[in-house]
């Protein structure tokens, strides 16, 4: 199927710090100023929401085309070069800047720290007529000044009635409005972790008691299918009739890094349903392919193929959803 995705595309740079130079409480990481911290440089990898998902995609069997925003330096052939590779076609949003995107991910013992760096610029989505109208749309994150092309993406798929999946980024999430509400109103899939999903409600002045409430109210707003994922409890998925589980997947291998995670399980829960397989073995799709992913550095090194995944799938059948209601 073809499928166009819209999102960013970034060098995910992966460091390590030596753990005697920092102290872990709670949730908080100190470090002292002035002091010389030693890292390990980890690898540099290809990474953004949009690539993540259209690279997994593609392994999974669909037509992906990116819809993505580059800057104009040597990394950006690096990003192409990859995509290529992964028999992904670009389209490339019209740059302002020079630099491509960098995610700086410091590595600690049980978690990591992203820091982000987004151009400031007014992100455009514009679609040649002679380009191949895509049987799907996927929108993900785009950086500061995102309301343009959010618009622009929507009038498009509203105008060629195409259906929408949805899993806005942080800066949708943090700025809301009525563009993001005009999202959710037209996407036919939303695809959110716990704390996203909890965000939208803060935006609507909601508040939801339990997870049953929490599907009934994003349903409300447009979406027919719903997945949330929650770290270390799993995911739930509904299709406003039933609410499912899924606990993360284990066949004892290590964990190394969580990056990327969530949009594995976003991608091979998407592919899934493309292919029309029920809602149930799409969430365990979605769980094998983000715990293959977390046992590699880089978001897009241990996306599986569609083989892959029906294979682990075929051994493992007592790895099955749970029915919530």
């Amino acid at each position: 199927m073809r499928v166009l995705v819209v999102g960013t595309s970034v060098i995910d740079l992966f460091v390590s710090v030596d753990k005697d130079h920092y102290k872990t409480e709670a949730k908080t990481i100190t470090f002292t100023l002035g002091d010389k911290a030693p890292i390990s440089n980890q690898g540099m990898f290809i990474g953004g929401n949009g690539a993540n998902v259209a690279v997994g995609l593609s392994r999974l069997g669909h037509n992906p085309t990116l819809y993505t925003y580059l800057g104009q330096d040597g990394l950006a052939k690096t990003i192409e070069e990859r995509l290529t590779q992964e028999q992904i076609e670009l389209l490339r949003g019209a740059p302002r800047t020079q630099n491509t995107p960098i995610h700086l991910i410091f590595n600690f013992e049980h978690d990591r720290i992203i820091f982000s760096d987004y151009a400031c610029e007014n992100y455009e989505f514009k679609m040649s007529k002679q380009t191949t109208i895509p049987d799907y749309i996927y929108l993900t994150s785009v950086g500061d000044s995102w309301q343009s092309a959010y618009k622009q993406v929507l009038d498009y798929a509203n105008d060629n009635n195409i259906p929408l999946a949805l899993s806005p980024g942080s800066r949708q999430l943090e700025e809301g409005g009525k563009l993001l509400q005009s999202a959710l109103e037209a996407c036919a899939i939303l695809l959110v972790n716990k704390e996203e999903a909890m965000k939208i409600l803060n935006l609507y002045k909601q508040k939801a008691d339990g997870l049953k409430k929490l599907f009934s109210f994003l349903h409300a707003r447009g979406p027919e299918i719903i997945s949330i994922t929650d770290g270390g409890n799993g995911a739930y998925a509904s299709d406003k009739k039933k609410i499912h589980k899924i606990t993360p997947f284990n066949d004892n291998k290590a964990i190394i890094q969580k990056t990327g995670a969530g949009d594995a399980f976003a991608s091979a829960f998407f592919a899934s349903l493309l292919f029309k397989n029920p809602l149930t073995e799409s969430m365990r799709w979605g769980a094998i392919n983000a715990h293959s992913v977390m046992g590699h550095l880089g978001a897009q090194e241990g996306l599986l193929s569609k083989n892959g995944i029906e294979r682990l799938v075929i051994v493992n059948p007592s790895f099955q959803t749970e029915t919530l209601n």
